[in-house]
């Protein structure tokens, strides 16, 4: 139980911006720790939804719930995943050059790729979340998202140099399948057989994107961990919608 919450610990501290009193990081921990990483997106999803249930009770039927919410989600996690879609989008979209887009993910700069893709995605967000009978959506959304970076992690190989080195490549197969199930079955209990499946939709989506990034970028680094788990937090709220 003490190796279980100093990893915890370790994935509070590298998921969100909580100040997080941890044990002495050790090799690998990320790698360890993440399987608590779907608990640490329940613990946002949460708050995110307590936020949302405020607002929507102090300003029903405004556009202030949604981005409300939104903007406590980026908050509580320090804008680290943002910062990550933003790199990726930025390299992606900047040029066909492998080295150009290598040297895109590097520059602490965002530029005009990355501040549009930001742009669109809280906007997406907002717009997905306003008028949605939400519920219990905020958690599943934020779980499924703490998963996808468990998913690049498993599968895929990692880029050389950074973070995501440290992480890629080193989270077992069991992890992301075992949470893959939890994931299905919190999602059919919502939304039945079509929650199920969109979940499952969601987790292809991410399996491409990974796959994208493996072969645009020469593997997949911290960067590509933080912009999955935008993008499927993204997808789960869009396909919801459907």
């Amino acid at each position: 139980m003490r190796e279980a919450l100093r990893l915890f610990k370790v994935a509070m501290s590298f998921l969100t911006f909580f100040p997080v009193r941890s044990a002495e990081y050790r090799d690998g921990d990320l790698g360890r720790s993440a399987f608590c990483f779907p608990l640490v997106g329940a613990l946002l999803g949460g708050m995110v939804w307590a936020c949302y249930t405020v607002f929507a009770y102090l300003f029903p039927g405004t556009l202030l719930p949604p981005f409300a919410a939104v903007a406590v989600w980026v908050v509580f996690t320090g804008g680290l995943h943002l910062d990550g879609w933003a790199d990726v989008c930025d390299a992606l979209f900047s040029s066909s050059d492998p080295k150009v887009r290598q040297r895109a993910l590097k520059d602490s700069r965002i530029g005009v790729f990355g501040a549009a893709g930001v742009f669109f995605l809280l906007g997406i967000k907002v717009a997905a979340i306003y008028g949605a009978d939400i519920s219990s959506l905020f958690i599943l959304s934020a779980v499924v998202g703490r998963v996808s970076a468990i998913e690049l992690g498993s599968l895929f190989s990692p880029r050389m140099g950074g973070l995501g080195e440290g992480f890629v490549g080193k989270v077992s197969k069991a992890t992301f399948f075992c949470w893959i199930l939890a994931c299905g079955v919190f999602a059919c209990w919502l939304g039945g057989t079509a929650g199920a499946l969109k979940i499952a939709s969601t987790f292809i989506i991410i399996y491409l994107f990974g796959f994208i990034l493996q072969r645009s970028l020469g593997g997949i680094g911290g960067d590509g961990v933080g912009a999955s788990i935008e993008f499927s937090e993204l997808a789960v709220l869009i396909l919801w919608r459907l």
